[in-house]
């Protein structure tokens, strides 16, 4: 079962990542260093709970109710919980195209940001990889999850009033081996943490360029 698992879980993100979806949000790319960078939490944590409510706006909104397994980066505490639009509360559905899909149970690679105020996954579901389980019962992966997200290059991206006129410096082949692919988890957990190390040696700045 695990192993059938593991398998279903890439044919899905392969189809999901090569299929044109009608309705999508739009985000910025981000490559690796720029989502470790503009995370103040990277975790790998547990989905113990989902909470889906119906709120007087008239959208069903979800609460994730996390416990954490390691903390990269930050102190999310050991049990935490972020909210997102999207979800379904009796007869009422909220789909929110680009927002991270969890699962009771799932265990996540999350990078988080906005953490003192309202806590989201950093560049939408970008920002959310899954866990799972090789076919030798032991080894574990880390699955991308974009779907329903339309990937801007940065230099295309419209700027809002106020944000600096140079544009994020996204290098685009490190993107597409972030997130079109499966990664073993040991490599993409010690790749993370590099990129924290350096961005804690050069004062918070080392993804700019």
């Amino acid at each position: 079962m695990t192993r059938l698992v593991f398998f279903l879980t890439v044919a899905l993100t392969a189809l999901v990542l090569l299929a044109n979806t009608a309705v999508a949000a739009t985000a910025v790319k981000l490559d690796m260093p720029h989502l470790v960078e503009r995370s103040e939490v990277i975790v790998v944590a547990q989905v113990t709970a989902l909470e889906s409510k119906l709120e007087e706006d008239g959208r069903v909104y979800t609460t994730i109710h996390l416990q954490t397994e390691e903390a990269l980066k930050g102190q999310p505490g050991k049990e935490f919980s972020i909210r997102q639009i999207g979800g379904r509360d009796g007869d009422v559905a909220t789909r929110a195209p680009g927002m991270p899909d969890f699962d009771e149970g799932e265990t996540v690679f999350l990078f988080l940001r906005n953490v003192d105020t309202f806590p989201v996954v950093t560049g939408l579901s970008q920002g959310k990889f899954s866990i799972a389980v090789g076919p030798d019962d032991s080894t574990r992966y880390v699955v991308p999850q974009v779907d329903g997200l339309r990937l801007l290059d940065p230099k295309e991206a419209p700027r809002r009033r106020g944000e600096d006129s140079q544009p994020l410096s996204t290098d685009l082949m490190d993107h597409r081996a972030t997130f079109q692919q499966v990664h073993e988890f040991d490599a993409f957990r010690d790749r993370v943490q590099e990129l924290i190390d350096g961005d804690d040696a050069t004062g918070g700045q080392g993804g700019e360029q």
